[in-house]
């Protein structure tokens, strides 16, 4: 039997510091998920992500956030049935924030099934910087959790 389709994306700006956290997750993750597993960067306006979610039963987003949390932190929110906390809104550097695109597709009715964010706090989203070293710090521990989240990994993990 199959397993049902996940998609994993990583959402970001290469240019933008801290921003790119998201985009180097998914760059690092595409080449150890199986084949019922798509990963896809999404470095450029993400409402054109939408069409994306079209029968997947599980979606996992990775981003960046600047909340106020110490740099680094994995926060964890599963929008499925709730927006994504006030506290995150506002610090988005793409054109259509990540909340407004999930709103979106609730009120579309296009919304998978399950949802996931995790959110990586970020220091530096100045155009032209480097991602921190917190943030270069979370991506194996953010490759970890998005793996156990999603059962995507070469032997499909069994939950009892």
């Amino acid at each position: 039997m199959q397993p049902p389709p996940v998609l994993v994306m990583g959402f970001g700006n290469w240019n933008r510091g801290d921003d790119a956290v998201g985009l180097e997750v998914a760059r690092r993750l595409r080449g150890m998920v199986p084949g019922h597993c798509s990963v896809l960067e999404v470095d450029r306006d993400p409402l054109s992500s939408l069409d994306q979610w079209d029968g997947v039963e599980l979606a996992v987003i990775i981003d960046a956030v600047s909340s106020g949390a110490t740099p680094g932190t994995i926060h964890k929110f599963e929008v499925s049935d709730q927006p994504l906390p006030g506290r995150l809104t506002g610090t988005s550097t793409h054109a259509f924030g990540l909340r407004e695109l999930i709103e979106l597709a609730r009120a579309l009715g296009t919304l998978p099934r399950r949802m996931t964010v995790l959110a990586i706090e970020g220091r530096n989203f100045g155009v032209g910087a480097d991602m921190s070293p917190e943030c270069l710090a979370s991506i194996g521990p953010a490759i970890e959790a998005l793996l156990e989240e999603t059962g995507c990994t070469s032997t499909p993990l069994r939950k009892t």
